[in-house]
């Protein structure tokens, strides 16, 4: 091979060398920064919750700490205290400090990965200088519920629990269970169940309808512990009744309902036949007055019993899957949502359908990106309380995350009181940061107004972080420069070369 035709070859290795080069010396940049930001991150997070702390010195853990605690600093005023716990959709990281007197001084969730809508339940409540655990030591400290975040309630939680216990640990004392979370008598949970006959069940049921006639038919069974039994359709005006008994975790007996739904699944009543707690917590007024208006989007809206938050889900979570079962996942047909997304498109953008994640909030329903790639449409779908219709709605989001429109396709308000142009203006330029206070609510409407807020901000979270490619875009551009450069200097050399022959 001549001189000549090695030439080329020489310049296109050299680009390719000198773009790796600067490319590994983009991530030698990047990786100690992104390092240096999660260490600042934490540190900050000792002084969040221990405020006006200084000289942290790290506490060597031993088996006597509780197992979720994995991390511990001593202060001149106290401790903070690092626990891994569960959450509902991922492990929780959370920070909590305890002053010199065993009393929380803050709490704050460094690292997690759970349902924006959950989060935005729950966290507040517990964090930040008026979080309801601040003061609290391990003799009055009690979980705080959050109403559709349970899980996520009960591993913050536990992770406040297991700090204190550390403070225990770490005074020279011991862990302290307290009374009230002790299970009461167990039994053997494999003990079979007295069940009620079809017959029993067939005539409780009856008990809705003033002895009116109703037809039998069995549903599906959800899991052991979350069951649907029996599901009767009265034939005269299409109502429903759902039989649903759910396993309580500590004792053989079942917790029994009958929920009385209208024809489009709306929760009408509710007749609660047994109640069974391993520790004797009895259910609330409250817990049953919040089923009215339920349906199959709104069951999140239950008061669940505090020191009973397990039975009392595991009846609603029954109560979600017995109305999926019967009356479906989305309001509008598949077709009607595709046709309805390619509408609501800007200048005829195809919309191209997504997978949601496995995590995706229920509120939103399906996920479409732009063949653009310019933007992504939601098809989000919101309960009303007073109404068996749902507010549906189709939100148009740039590739940044601010929405461009928003097109209200029904709207579930019981007093058919219709969605304001203010209200759909607002929406207008607005991202997941400044949504809540950006948008304002519509008098005599809020609940269904905060509810399509909420929904817009759910698909919000679902818009992919795009990275910033101004410095690997500036790197490249310096690569096409030089290359062009390169080849410049190739050619004069070239012509320089026949011009000497």
């Amino acid at each position: 091979m001549t001189k000549k035709n090695l030439m080329p070859i020489i310049v296109l290795v050299a680009i390719c060398i000198l773009t790796a080069v600067l490319m590994g010396a983009v991530n030698m940049l990047t990786a100690p920064k992104i390092e240096a930001n999660a260490e600042a991150a934490a540190n900050k997070a000792l002084e969040v919750v221990l405020p006006g702390a200084s000289d942290f010195e790290k506490i060597e853990l031993t088996k006597e700490y509780p197992a979720e605690v994995n991390l511990g600093y001593k202060a001149d005023i106290g401790y903070v205290f690092r626990a891994n716990v569960n959450g509902n959709a991922s492990n929780l990281v959370v920070m909590c400090g305890v002053d010199n007197a065993g009393k929380i001084t803050g709490v704050e969730v460094i690292s997690d990965e759970e349902t924006p809508s959950y989060k935005a339940k729950i966290f507040p409540i517990v964090t930040g200088s008026n979080g309801k655990y601040n003061g609290k030591d391990i003799n009055n400290v009690a979980p705080e519920i959050a109403s559709g975040a349970t899980n996520s309630s009960q591993g913050i939680y536990k992770a406040v629990k297991a700090a204190l216990n550390a403070y225990s640990v770490a005074t020279g004392g011991e862990i302290i269970e307290k009374p009230d979370e002790e299970p009461g008598t167990t039994v053997d949970i494999t003990t079979p169940v007295t069940k009620r006959t079809d017959e029993e069940i067939y005539n409780l049921a009856k008990g809705f309808y003033d002895g009116a006639d109703v037809t039998f038919e069995d549903v599906f069974v959800y899991k052991p512990y979350v069951t649907t039994r029996k599901v009767f359709k009265n034939t005269a005006d299409g109502t429903y009744v759902f039989y649903l008994a759910t396993r309580t975790e500590y004792v053989e007996l079942e917790t029994e309902a009958l929920i009385l739904t209208h024809d489009k699944g709306k929760v009408l009543d509710i007749n609660l036949l047994t109640w069974t707690v391993g520790h004797g917590v009895n259910y609330t007024p409250e817990y049953l007055n919040s089923f009215a208006g339920i349906n199959k989007y709104s069951t999140d809206d239950v008061e669940l019993v505090s020191n009973a938050t397990s039975t009392s889900n595991n009846l609603v979570t029954a109560l979600y899957h017995a109305l999926h079962k019967v009356f479906g996942s989305v309001v509008i047909t598949e077709e009607e949502i595709e046709a309805r997304a390619d509408k609501a498109a800007p200048l005829g953008d195809d919309a191209v359908r997504m997978t949601l994640p496995e995590n995706a909030p229920k509120t939103v329903k399906a996920m479409f990106k732009l063949a653009s790639g310019r933007g992504y449409v939601f098809y989000i779908v919101t309960a009303s309380k007073y109404s068996e219709y749902e507010t549906e709605s189709f939100l148009y989001v740039d590739i940044n995350g601010k929405i461009m429109d928003i097109d209200i396709v029904t709207w579930g308000h019981g007093e058919n009181l219709d969605p304001t142009d203010e209200f759909m203006k607002d929406f207008f330029g607005e991202t997941k940061e400044t949504i809540f206070g950006g948008v304002e609510k519509i008098s005599h409407a809020t609940q269904t107004g905060d509810r399509v807020i909420s929904a817009a901000y759910d698909a919000l979270t679902l818009v992919p972080e795009h990275t910033n490619y101004s410095l690997i875009a500036a790197i490249l551009l310096g690569v096409a420069v030089l290359s062009a450069v390169g080849v410049a200097v190739y050619v004069k050399v070239i012509k320089r070369r026949k011009e000497n022959e």
